[in-house]
């Protein structure tokens, strides 16, 4: 009975969030990168690979919207990520990691009126938890050193692989 009462405790506050924010979905910008099974978003995905992790890369390809798809081995998985997620260092490929793409705001909630928690530098690391869409949309809740908060999403990039 309490693990049922813990359950439903935890539905009820995802609902509020999700309520709150608008709806959560994945994002450009989120830490890790879809796989898919072929060269474009509208193919099922079939894992996720996280920023550092290292790839081989067999092949690049026009996609859907003639963006550039790279397929991709990794961790027993083998896939197509957007190449804008992917960076060289020396003769090895990798995830690249979400970086800011100036200076902005740590905001407490998502909304240009909420709440400055830090500045955050330009071409600073951050961990994204999830971005938004729908009401206040093109917010994404970050996590650097141990703060938590919102950037807009316009003001994050993929950056260069750690070398």
């Amino acid at each position: 009975m309490r693990t049922a009462l813990s359950a439903l405790l935890a539905v009820l506050l995802l609902g509020t969030e999700l309520f709150a924010f608008g709806y959560v979905s994945a994002s450009p910008f989120d830490g890790a990168v879809s796989v898919h099974s072929g060269p474009g978003p509208k193919w099922p995905v079939i894992g996720e690979l996280r920023a550092g992790e290292e790839v081989s890369v067999s092949d690049c390809v026009k996609g859907w919207g003639q963006h550039d798809w790279c397929k991709v081995s990794s961790l027993g998985i083998e896939g197509y990520v957007h190449e804008g997620a992917l960076a060289p260092s020396g003769d090895r490929i990798f995830v690249a990691p979400v970086v800011t793409a100036g200076p902005v705001q740590l905001r407490k909630r998502p909304g240009s009126g909420s709440p400055v928690v830090a500045a955050i530098p330009a071409s600073t690391q951050v961990h994204v938890a999830h971005c938004t869409h729908g009401w206040l949309r093109g917010w994404c809740r970050v996590n650097l050193d141990g703060r938590t908060g919102f950037v807009r999403s316009e003001s994050l990039r993929r950056g260069v692989a750690a070398q």
